[in-house]
């Protein structure tokens, strides 16, 4: 029984599967914009260094081109993703996820993003829900974008 064990557990080493990795999913170049790899490419050339504050976005933080049709499923999966993904490649970062800010279709623009008031809501209590299971600290700055009665 003990030699089976020790068979099992020398197995899992030398196959990774012991390590707990994170495995990213592997997507072609050619899915992905010619913003996105200047970005990307501005990225890889910073230096590494200890110590820093990073924040991490979406392309509507930054103005860039919006990934749109997605579902709050896989918006919330993609962001456990990363948040496993970071706690993997450096386990002692304090991890912060905000809530997603809230929409107003108060100047009749961008019909398409001021209907996902729902998924919003939805995505945010999913977030918070999964904070302490994923040792992240759940910031919600959505209710401090809407008036008293929850509007924006």
């Amino acid at each position: 029984m003990k030699k089976t064990a020790t068979i099992i557990l020398f197995y899992l080493l030398l196959t990774g599967i012991g390590k707990g990795q994170v495995r990213l999913p592997l997507f072609h170049d050619s899915l992905f914009t010619t913003y996105y790899h200047q970005r990307w490419s501005q990225f890889q050339l910073l230096p590494q260094t200890k110590g820093d504050i990073v924040f991490i976005g979406n392309s509507i933080t930054d103005g860039g081109e919006w990934a749109r049709g997605l579902s709050v499923d896989a918006v919330f999966g993609n962001i456990q993703l990363a948040v496993d993904y970071m706690r993997y490649k450096s386990i002692s970062t304090r991890i912060y996820v905000q809530s997603l800010l809230p929409v107003s279709a108060q100047f009749g623009k961008f019909s398409g993003h001021t209907n996902k008031t729902d998924s919003i809501l939805r995505l945010n209590r999913l977030l918070k829900k999964a904070a302490s299971e994923k040792g992240y600290i759940y910031l919600d700055i959505y209710s401090h974008f809407c008036d008293e009665t929850a509007r924006t």
